[in-house]
């Protein structure tokens, strides 16, 4: 099992509200023996496509600043090598 930490921040540098459209991938398995799993997601995505790519859309105020928290694990059999993690 690998385990990962995302944090994200965004800021509107901007004097007028601005919405932000972000996307963040997560691995896509085509193996069942192979599961990834969100533990933590804040603010609460939008929706994940047939992708596996998390939108989010935010709304920040001039001078906003927010904190995007994605942990999420990649867990497989122990006798398996998975590639292309990093």
């Amino acid at each position: 099992r690998v385990t990962y930490k995302i944090r994200i921040s965004v800021k509107n540098f901007k004097s007028e509200e601005v919405t932000l459209d972000l996307l963040e991938p997560l691995p896509l398995s085509r193996n069942s023996e192979i599961k990834v799993k969100i533990e933590e997601n804040k603010p609460e995505y939008t929706e994940i496509d047939e992708k596996n790519i998390l939108h989010w859309v935010l709304a920040l105020k001039p001078g906003q600043e927010e904190q995007i928290l994605l942990d999420y694990y990649v867990e497989y059999p122990k006798d398996r090598t998975v590639t292309g993690l990093e």
